[in-house]
């Protein structure tokens, strides 16, 4: 990671003293560079801050820097085995590695051979802006993103579910209202 931001590093420099030399040209270079900068960060992926190496129920996860909560594998993703998550403290209760950071996940990315998504998955994801759901999922809960909230507050954030045209993501948006795009 870290000869990568020195290599970019060196690059920004050698442009701007490319710059200082040329001033006729600046623009030109000082284009090129803004379009070298934006290709890199397009198509150089987050690298993921925390994740699941061993796989439980058939997946994987990662979490990336850019906050996406990313899971893969041929599997099901599964939720907290509580009913409610505001008793999350009580004895016994298990939550999947990736719970504890749900304040920060802002976009969840579903792997193409997920094959379901059960009960809770997502409670109390409360920056979560999009999910994508890459493959034709078999079976999605429609209790698996929701917020546990006091009564008479706001219940649920703007979400869009991104999926196949023909999929269980889009019966879940439509059965909680949520936007659906198609990918």
């Amino acid at each position: 990671m870290q000869e990568k931001t020195a290599g970019k590093q060196s690059v920004l420099r050698n442009i701007v003293s490319l710059v200082r030399e040329n001033k006729e040209k600046s623009a030109i270079i000082a284009a090129v560079a803004v379009l070298c900068i934006m290709i890199a960060v397009i198509c150089c992926p987050s690298p993921a801050v925390e994740s699941g190496d061993d796989p439980v129920h058939g997946i994987t996860w990662s979490l990336r820097a850019d906050g996406t909560l990313k899971f893969e594998g041929d599997g099901e993703i599964v939720g907290p085995d509580a009913v409610h998550l505001s008793e999350a403290d009580a004895a016994g209760v298990q939550q999947p590695d990736w719970y504890a950071f749900r304040d920060s996940v802002t976009a969840i990315d579903i792997g193409r051979d997920i094959r379901h998504v059960g009960l809770d998955s997502f409670v109390n994801f409360t920056a979560l802006e999009t999910v994508t759901v890459r493959g034709a999922m078999t079976e999605v809960d429609f209790e698996c993103i929701r917020y546990d909230t006091p009564e008479g507050s706001e219940s649920f954030r703007s979400v869009i579910v991104w999926g196949p045209a023909e999929s269980s993501a889009r019966v879940y948006a439509e059965y909680n209202s949520l936007e659906f795009r198609t990918l």
